[in-house]
């Protein structure tokens, strides 16, 4: 097959003086596998390992729309005074009201994101393989309702073609004791939420991490529902499959924005190059 690339013009362009990385290396791609037990793999060359993300325009421009609707929706229900009246919403709420107005928003929420992304749904098993075993362990459970398979869905696009998500999402699995977990869920959260938003690189976004995971692990904690589905989650996945590999562990080191295992971009150069 052609090799593809992209136009990446120097940084004289930019208004701004401020900008002092340089561009981002050409990365030629030399295939494009399907293998069969599922997932794609793209090999660039000169790179050691493929990249397990599908990457397309038209899907990343819609995964991206939906995550920002996601986003805006998050900053609205945290931001002053509206996060209170959630609070005492969430705390003090019948649990029929409170299962009533959340499953309305739901699912209003998942048509939206259903509307810009159902054209662009991956068959399941072109999933990474971290996406692939999410997807076992939630169809478990879900695949019969069709809002949570919206919402499995929409989980999951994201997590394929957000790299900066899912390689979160494959630290914080890392982290996660499922013994420990599953023993005390509370004090086990806490311990590695503590840690990941340590990890951050940017101090805006820890202030704002720490707040939203906060908010979260004390929802867990007043609504049995979610916790059951938490503990269902953690009680059944295979924390192998959607831990970090050799190959994960190499792109990571293409990142900046967060210390993935605990260590620095240029320590994981060191340690995982």
């Amino acid at each position: 097959m052609p090799e593809y690339n992209i136009a990446v013009p120097s940084n004289k362009i930019f208004q701004s003086a401020d900008i002092k990385r340089e561009p981002p290396r050409l990365m030629l791609i030399e295939k494009i596998e399907y293998p069969e037990e599922g997932g794609v793999l793209i090999s660039y060359k000169d790179s050691p390992f493929p990249r397990k993300i599908a990457v397309r325009p038209d899907s990343c421009f819609a995964v991206f729309n939906a995550k920002r609707f996601f986003i805006e929706q998050i900053k609205f229900f945290t931001s002053r005074p509206i996060v209170y009246f959630v609070g005492l919403f969430c705390l003090l709420a019948p649990k029929r009201l409170f299962e009533k107005v959340a499953m309305n928003y739901i699912r209003s929420f998942l048509e939206t994101t259903d509307h810009i992304l159902s054209s662009y749904y991956f068959k399941s098993k072109f999933f990474c393989k971290s996406g692939r075993e999410l997807f076992r362990v939630f169809a478990m459970r879900y695949v019969q309702s069709k809002e949570w398979y919206r919402a499995l869905f929409f989980i999951l696009m994201v997590w394929e073609l957000d790299e900066q998500y899912r390689f979160r999402g494959q630290d914080f699995f890392c982290l996660l004791d499922k013994e420990a977990f599953l023993k005390d869920y509370k004090k086990e959260l806490k311990r590695v939420v503590k840690i990941m938003v340590e990890r951050e690189e940017i101090d805006e976004v820890k202030v704002k991490l720490n707040r939203l995971f906060k908010a979260g692990i004390f929802l867990i904690s007043r609504r049995k529902w979610l916790k059951n589905q938490l503990m269902f989650l953690v009680r059944n996945l295979d924390f192998e499959k959607v831990r970090f590999d050799e190959g994960d562990k190499w792109w990571t080191t293409a990142r900046v924005d967060y210390r993935y295992g605990g260590m620095t971009r240029e320590e994981r150069i060191k340690k995982w190059r």
